[in-house]
């Protein structure tokens, strides 16, 4: 470490000095979260004499003491210097950045500058490379290291702007591809690799910069790697999934059916566009996992889960534990659904309130998203039973939801069994038809972690094709069909489980198949009594005798070796070290490791040991036996023979000789099995000394890199600290934002809905409720699923045609109810400018479409005043004129001559007839006006009580016709009865007025027509020619048709107008000597009758 002592001033006052020397590189390097790794490789391949500066730019927490020289030194021999304000940049020294503080370079010197937290966001790399731009010009070099957020990215433009190299990491090497990523989206990179690559590549452009190759991209991958092996490499990089750890077989053929579906024949081909096309990607992804689900699969395997062994769950429930269950492989959900159903139903039929959590996995996240949505179609629920489907799921169209009690039971995450570490303290673990896919050694490993994670006497069920294999002894069978089975014991198992060995005697020792007689396939006739032969020979002839395995746990025992054996206190073992007791236990542990470790018969002689018959001496012989892979122990245990003694002595001496040369032979064997009891623990000790001072190395590897992940982590702190300032802001405006856009659509009368390039809704305004069946939870579902109130099929080719043209739609359309709707169909711009779905609006027109229909309406009265006013124009100008032209005349005469009385008299009565003429005239046409103005409101009217009051009026004028009058029962109408009373009289009046000298016959008839009612009146009188059809309903229009006929042509005018009031017609239809038919037409209810100018009965 040089950190040399220069005043600021010195360095000032030699500015100039250094301008005068040769300009060398400046490498800045700005690095962040999973940056020290980098930086650590970058400096491996780096050589001490570059010629270079390296400042090193980091996000540094202001509270932590750093260690990044420490911990580079171990590195690099380059300098390593922390950087003091005012110290001169010297070629071949690396400059580290102090904590709180902005680094920036002017004239070679970098100059420090402290900051504060309440400073707001800091971006110190985007700072130094701007300066180090402005300073070095051509001769600055930015480097981005891993990273998160965006810092660097700005400050890269400046160098790239001024001459100089910029150089990124690649993503996929970054353990934060956050700063990276940012970096290249700018496109000013220069070199994007690895970071042991960068020292060449930066020496490269230092030698020859005019001629340096700029926007290298580095393939970080071996060009020799594998097809397969690339495939798998993209699975990793796209779903963070090894599908190494999967059969060959099942990987190969999964492959070969996408390839076919591609009509791609060349692996090659087929792994280029994988890397080109991320749905192809996705589909293969798919199918290697291999998703068969649906509900209650396998209806038995449930029906024995429900049986036999929920309730045994809930009843070894405690009131304040819960039950935990792990679905692993769950796919899009359904199994994990159905058994958080059988749950809820015990728990119910037990009335149990009890805590159940079921965390349901798998890898595939697209899956993952499908069963968090709980949205299932019907073939997904063809083998639910009834009563579940009817209790626990709502249906919305043809789609079923899972009701919220059930979804509140699952947890869904994301989690792979072949590196991820399992769920504990699982009662029940369901791995359905998941393991069959996996290598048998990952098969192992991942049972071990499944007899990890479960509980005591918690249950594993597999799938039917699926077994426990070596770990048959750690579970007790519940269904061996449906591969259900229960935990035995807590043990922590190897990584690799070891497979059950239980050999039968005979084939140990004989290494020979069944007996048959002749070589044929028939047993001898004899056969029957051999086994058990051979159990006797065994215990007679065989010594006593113990089989033990690798681990020394006893797997048989022959003759009465079972006598020498005792269970220790405490737990039950099957040790065989532990059965035995005192210099016996000393031997047999010795000989077992020494056969062990030399793979050699071991024999000990003459060791005691007590036994059920008294003390005996032992011969202790092991011998190692490999069956298969496994490796096997045979303890023989053959008791001393003792030479016989002679019955007779010779003397006292020779015996006591005999017996003090017997107790030194005793004691020499002894010694000698302590010695080689001593010599078995030195190399047992030997050895476990090794292991510690190997133990002892990783400890202190671990002890520096726990230092470097300290470091990383303060790092990672001071960087999310950044952008969660940034995020904040973020957030903020983002709330805003939203706040003001729900606000918006709150507020609009117009339905709106925005839908994706899927047609699947993105969001919707509360107004579009009066078209659209649509609820909250409808978000992400596609728009054909909704229901909707319109009168419009075309809805889903209009969305179509809009997202395919990119051309807006209007229509006009109608809800069901009546009401009317403008819809439109734009496209959905993205900030680029790109269609990126559609908006779909409904605006409600009715009150639109209803002033449009009033102001037609109105229209149509205003044409018929004027057709009205022409009418009283018409009268006044002719009709009333001729009782004036009469009354002028009549006093003309009476003022030209002397008349005598009489004529006085005549010229009087002219002049009152007259008068009482346009007296009548006057009444007429006001009863007229006063149709629309004097009328009373409308009510419903019996026409049938109108017709009976009608035929009172006319009682008289009927009897002197001598005429027969017919009805058919006429219907309820809403009018004014007594203008339909006028109407239908005059009528009938009309009829007895103009008869023919036949006897007169009318009849009134009713029938149903349009939307409304026509009644006729029908006589058999003098008849109506075509051409006065409509003339006859003019005000004051008398055709002579009869002479000695009163009137003043005002009546079927004022029938006429009467019906228009009531929002009807009248017309007629006649033939000249046979008689006419008028025909009114009366609306149901307010409906108006729409007419032509001459109507017609069809």
């Amino acid at each position: 470490m040089n950190s040399d002592n220069i005043s600021t001033g010195a360095n000032e006052g030699s500015l100039s000095e250094t301008s005068a020397e040769t300009p060398f590189y400046v490498v800045g390097i700005g690095a962040s979260a999973g940056g020290l790794e980098s930086l650590e490789l970058f400096f491996d391949h780096m050589p001490t004499s570059s010629g270079m500066a390296f400042v090193v730019v980091q996000h540094l927490s202001p509270d932590f003491k750093s260690l990044m020289d420490q911990l580079l030194a171990r590195h690099t021999q380059i300098e390593i210097h922390r950087v003091e304000d005012g110290m001169r940049v010297r070629p071949n020294a690396i400059y580290l950045l102090q904590p709180k503080h902005d680094i920036t370079i002017e004239h070679g010197v970098l100059r420090l500058t402290k900051h504060e937290r309440e400073m707001g966001v800091k971006l110190p790399i985007d700072v130094f490379f701007k300066s180090l731009a402005n300073d070095r010009g051509k001769y600055a070099i930015g480097v981005v290291l891993s990273g998160t957020g965006s810092d660097g990215s700005r400050g890269i433009r400046d160098i790239h702007s001024k001459g100089g190299l910029v150089v990124i990491q690649d993503s996929e090497s970054a353990g934060f591809d956050g700063m990276p990523r940012a970096s290249a989206a700018t496109g000013v990179a220069d070199v994007v690799c690895r970071p042991q690559s960068m020292p060449a590549k930066i020496l490269e452009f230092a030698g020859q910069p005019g001629e340096f190759q700029r926007g290298q991209v580095e393939d970080s991958h071996a060009s020799e790697e594998g097809e397969l092996q690339s495939l798998f490499r993209l699975f990793r990089q796209r779903f963070g999934i090894d599908f190494a750890f999967y059969k060959a077989a099942t990987i190969q053929r999964r492959i070969e059916r996408r390839m076919q579906l591609s009509q791609i024949t060349d692996l090659s081909d087929y792994l280029a566009k994988l890397s080109d096309n991320s749905d192809e990607l996705d589909l293969l992804y798919r199918d290697l996992l291999v998703e068969v689900t649906y509900f209650f699969r396998d209806t038995e395997a449930f029906r024995r889960l429900e049986s036999d062994v929920i309730p045994q769950l809930f009843k070894d429930c405690a009131e304040d534990d819960e039950i935990r269950v792990w679905v692993s492989g769950c796919a899009t959900g359904e199994e994990a659904y159905s058994i958080a159903m059988l749950l809820h139903d015990a728990a119910e039929k037990f009335k149990r309130s009890v805590n159940v959590k079921i965390f349901a996995s798998d890898v595939h996240q697209k899956s993952m998203e499908i069963a968090s949505s709980a949205i299932y179609s019907p073939k997904a629920m063809e083998n639910t039973p009834k009563r579940f489907r009817d209790k626990y799921f709502s249906q919305h169209g043809d789609f079923f939801h899972i009701k919220p009690e059930i979804r509140r039971m699952v947890v869904f995450a994301r989690h792979d069994l072949t590196r991820d570490p399992p769920f504990t303290r699982i009662n029940l673990l369901s791995c359905r038809n998941v393991l069959i896919y996996l290598e048998p050694e990952i098969q192992r490993r991942i049972l071990a972690m499944f007899h990890f994670g479960l509980r005591v006497g918690g249950t594993l069920m597999l799938g039917p094709s699926e077994t426990i294999g070596s770990l048959s002894k750690e579970f007790s069978t519940i269904d061996q069909h449906w591969r259900i089975y229960r935990k035995l014991r807590d043990v922590r198992l190897p990584e690799s489980t070891r497979l059950p060995i239980n050999p039968a005697p005979a084939s140990i020792f004989q290494g020979r198949t069944t007996i048959s007689g002749g070589g044929g396939s028939s047993k001898t006739e004899d056969s029957w009594f051999l086994p058990g032969a051979y159990e006797d020979l065994l215990a007679k002839y065989v010594p006593p005798s113990l089989l033990v395995n690798e681990f020394y746990e006893l797997i048989h025992t022959f003759g009465d070796a079972r006598k020498l054996l005792v269970q220790p206190p405490g737990r039950t073992t099957l040790d065989v070290s532990r059965m035995v007791e005192g210099d016996l236990q000393t031997a047999m542990t010795a000989a077992l490791h020494r056969a062990n470790q030399k793979d050699e018969s071991v024999t000990f002689k003459s060791v005691s040991a007590n036994t059920a018959m008294g003390p005996r001496r032992l011969n202790v012989r092991v011998e190692p036996y490999l069956k298969g892979s496994r490796k096997l122990f045979l303890i023989c245990l053959e008791e001393q023979e003792t030479a016989s003694r002679p019955e007779q002595i010779a003397n006292n001496s020779v015996e006591f000789d005999q017996d003090r040369e017997g107790r030194v032979e005793e004691l020499e064997r002894e010694l000698d099995h302590t010695r080689q009891s001593l010599q078995t623990t030195v190399e047992e000790l030997e050895t476990s000394n090794e292991e510690l001072q190997s133990t002892n190395e990783e400890l202190i590897a671990s002890n520096e890199e726990l230092q470097s992940t300290n470091e990383e982590l303060h790092s990672v702190n001071e960087e999310l600290y950044t952008v969660n300032s940034e995020y904040q802001r973020k957030i903020e405006e983002l709330t805003d934002l939203t706040n003001d856009l729900d606000n918006l659509l709150g507020s609009t009368d117009i339905g709106t809905i925005f839908l994706d390039n899927d047609l699947r809704i993105r969001k919707f305004t509360p107004s579009i409720a009066s078209a659209f069946h649509v609820v909250e939870h409808d978000i992400g579902r596609p728009i054909q699923h909704i229901s909707y109130n319109l009168e419009n099929p075309d809805l889903l080719t209009d969305l179509t045609t809009v997202l395919e043209s990119g051309e807006a739609l209007e229509k006009e359309v109608r809800s069901r109810d009546g009401r009317s709707f403008l819809k439109r169909v734009r496209p959905y711009f993205n900030e680029s400018g790109a269609s990126d779905g559609l908006v779909l609006t409904f605006d409600d027109i009715t009150a639109v479409k209803i002033a449009a229909s009033q102001a037609e309406q109105a229209e149509e009265d205003l044409a018929v005043s004027q057709r009205e006013l022409q009418d009283f124009a018409y009268a006044v100008s002719h009709d009333l004129q001729a009782p004036l032209r009469h009354i002028q005349e009549f006093a003309l005469r009476l003022e030209e001559g002397d008349p005598n009385i009489s004529e006085v008299k005549s010229h009087l009565d002219g002049i009152q007839m007259s008068s009482q003429r346009m007296q009548r005239m006057i009444d007429s046409l006001l009863s007229y006006s006063r149709v629309n103005t004097r009328g009373v409101g409308f009510e419903s009217v019996s026409l049938d009580q109108v017709l009976e009051n009608v035929l009172a009026n006319l009682k008289n004028e009927i009897a002197e016709s001598n005429a027969t009058i017919s009805f058919e029962q006429l219907p309820q109408v809403q009018g004014d009865s007594s203008q339909l009373l006028a109407c239908f009289e005059e009528l009938l009046r009309n009829a007895i007025k103009f008869r023919s000298d036949k006897p007169l016959k009318i009849h009134l008839g009713a029938r149903v027509r349009d939307d409304g009612w026509l009644i006729s009146v029908h006589d058999n009188g003098i008849g109506i020619e075509q051409r006065h059809y409509e003339r006859i309903f003019v005000i004051f229009q008398r055709l002579e048709f009869k002479e000695g006929t009163e009137g003043m042509g005002l009546g079927l005018a004022l029938c006429r107008r009467i019906l228009e009031r009531h929002h009807g017609w009248i017309w007629v239809e006649s033939t000249p000597g046979r008689g006419s038919t008028f025909f009114v037409q009366l609306p149901k209810g307010d409906k108006k009758i729409r007419h032509d100018r001459q109507g017609t009965a069809s």
